[in-house]
């Protein structure tokens, strides 16, 4: 294979300095992914075993089209490189290394478990029981004590994992962590991943810098390509810190910067590259484009969230040419437009909080263009999600109470709630799980245990993909005709095939394991012919033809509606601005409701750092208020 193949000078250099550790800083569109698949490549072609590899994405989106990337070479198909996210490889090490069986509970899980301890809090936003999870979440990330306030509860958290044989996300880095500390058990993995490559590096947390860290050694061959000007996971515990440290972490470090961006115009680059100069915690870097200057940035002032959702539709609906390719898509055809013609799946409408989503969704629904929500708190995938989930926890092991408990609750199962109160009642005065509750107790011998037992008896017979077809529909998604319904069920058909050819159980509990640690960046179907709708943070890693950003007011760019890091809430601007290829509208509202309030803000400071020779400025004018019709009756006379 022509490793070298379409590389600049920077990025060869990148490909071939195998030895040692190598920071490669890659600012946005300057083809990160294509040298780290390049230099796997390098690597193998160099007489490295494929197994001896490991490259840790931030996705498992990323992950996957990585893999897609890498051509595997002649006859060693059967074996390829570890490429996963750092949870995925946390996942395998336990797998490896513990010799009982164990759940992973995701975020859901993880709410309920705490629900339990803390007795309710299941209401509608932000609960007690979502703040306690993620202070839960943050401990485990910078590897804290709890404070007093929060001990009890965290060590009863803990706990309730250990007795329902459960680990959480934040375990899935602290258990292999601690598992690495023995020597044998490190010796053993190192000698394994004698090549590591972590991508996105500049969001790792205090968990995950110990663990390469101690994974690699401290003159290990680690290659970690990141940006610091693209650190946006604080609440999750990242410090953009941590990258700058790197050369501190490992001895020799050879550093390589990538400077050519190959996606967007010269216009968006050198907009937001003189706004996120404004930071200082970065490293300094002049990434240029290979680009034309193209068309300037369009900063449009708009009345309200619904003029904004409006002016969205109508340029969307101007580039596609009114709306046949729309009569396209109701009519059945899916495939994007040939040629330069733009088609829904080339715009994104990106916006800083899930809570502005709604208003946008509701005008691309009422203008009939297609569009896809990634993240935030679409029911159809959450509830799939964690329907599917249980359902496989049960059929592996039906004393998982937690996993029990929502199946038997949910239709079509329709266990009754005060049968269930009843045997969760029979449980705890026995010291007996749910499943085993159930068969002695109340419902002894109903349908609902004897579906279970049915179930579990073929988990040892039945590939993955055909044990799908034999789980009842819970939720009624399988009913649901509904597109976002038929998309999930079309993503679990094709992951149950990848590892349908694995003998069971072995295939069951890989795809448990991909399911339990997909998180929501992972909803983004590239696929699909619509327009996405995402969170900035979302929008890490994706660029599209056409950007919308919108909401780009004070209080939200940035976000003052709680503490937050000026400079982490630039360097999340930036990434919106950075997604853009060809064309960037940048949209603020006048007055906003938002948070059951009618908001009157003015656009974001950080529109004043992009200098005007990059931007033109459009003000679409108030909407005329119309006066009730006695009102215009009486001024007739």
């Amino acid at each position: 294979m022509d490793t070298f193949r379409n590389l600049n000078e920077a990025q060869r250099k990148a490909v071939l300095t195998a030895e040692g550790p190598l920071l490669v800083v890659a600012g946005p569109g300057t083809g990160k992914t294509m040298t780290i698949v390049r230099r796997i490549e390098h690597l193998i072609d160099e007489g490295i075993r494929p197994e001896n590899i490991l490259a840790v994405t931030f996705t498992n989106r990323a992950a996957r089209e990585m893999r897609e990337r890498l051509e595997a070479p002649p006859g060693r198909r059967e074996r390829r490189p570890f490429i996963g996210t750092v949870h995925s490889l946390g996942l395998r090490i336990l797998s490896e290394a513990l010799t009982f069986p164990f759940v992973v509970y995701n975020r859901e899980d993880q709410r309920e478990l705490l629900r339990r301890i803390l007795k309710g809090g299941s209401g509608r936003g932000r609960t007690p029981v979502d703040r306690v999870a993620e202070s839960i979440s943050r401990i485990k990330n910078l590897i804290e004590t709890p404070g007093d306030e929060l001990r009890m509860i965290y060590e009863r958290y803990n706990t309730a994992l250990s007795e329902n044989s459960a680990l959480d996300f934040e375990d899935l880095i602290l258990k292999p962590l601690d598992l690495l500390r023995d020597g044998d058990t490190l010796e053993r993995f190192r000698e394994e991943f004698k090549y590591i490559l972590v991508d996105e590096y500049q969001d790792i947390n205090p968990a995950q810098r110990q663990f390469f860290r101690l994974l690699s050694g401290s003159d290990g061959n680690i290659c970690a390509v990141g940006d610091p000007d693209q650190a946006i996971y604080g609440f999750r515990g990242a410090d953009v810190v941590n990258f700058l440290r790197f050369e501190d972490d490992f001895r020799g470090v050879r550093r390589i910067t990538l400077t050519e961006n190959y996606r967007s115009t010269a216009t968006v680059l050198n907009a937001s590259g003189s706004m996120i100069r404004n930071n200082i915690r970065r490293l300094e870097k002049e990434v240029v484009s290979v680009r034309e200057d193209g068309v300037p940035i369009t900063v449009i002032s708009v009345p309200d969230e619904k003029s904004e959702g409006e002016i969205i539709v109508g340029e969307i609906e101007r580039r596609i040419g009114g709306t046949s390719h729309y009569k396209l898509i109701r009519s059945g055809v899916r495939e994007a437009p040939s040629g330069d013609a733009y088609g829904f799946s080339d715009f994104a409408v990106i916006f800083r909080t899930n809570a502005q989503a709604g208003a946008i969704e509701g005008v691309f629904m009422d203008s009939g263009i297609p569009c896809q929500v990634v993240g935030g708190t679409d029911p159809v995938g959450s509830r799939g999600l964690n329907c599917m989930l249980s359902w496989l926890r049960v059929i592996m092991c039906p004393w998982d109470d937690l996993a029990l408990y929502r199946v038997a609750a949910m239709p079509p199962s329709g266990v009754n709630r005060g049968v269930l109160r009843e045997a969760g009642a029979y449980a705890r005065d026995k010291g007996v799980s749910l499943y085993e509750a159930m068969r002695e107790g109340p419902v002894e011998g109903s349908e609902f245990v004897s579906m279970i037992d049915r179930l579990h008896g073929l988990k040892d017979t039945l590939p993955i993909d055909e044990l799908l077809r034999e789980i009842p529909d819970a939720g009624g998604l399988k009913k649901d005709r509904g597109e976002k319904a038929g998309g999930f069920l079309c993503f679990l058909n094709d992951l149950a095939a990848e590892y349908g050819e694995l003998k069971p159980p072995s295939g069951i509990r890989r795809f448990m394991d991909e399911l339990s640690i997909m998180t929501p960046a992972d909803g983004f179907d590239p696929r699909a012919e619509a327009v996405t709708l995402m969170t900035m943070h979302m929008a890490k890693g994706l660029e599209f033809r056409v950007v919308f950003i919108a909401g780009v007011e004070g209080g939200l760019v940035p976000y003052t509606f709680k503490e937050v890091d000026m400079e982490e809430e630039r360097r999340l601007f930036y990434v919106a601005m950075t997604r853009a290829k060809d064309e960037l509208f940048i949209l603020h509202a006048r007055e906003r409701f938002l948070y059951g309030q009618r908001l009157i803000q003015g656009p974001s400071p950080f529109l004043r750092e992009i200098p005007q020779g990059f931007t033109k400025e459009r003000i679409i004018p108030d909407r005329v208020k119309r006066r009730k019709e006695k009102d215009k009756q009486g001024g007739l006379f």
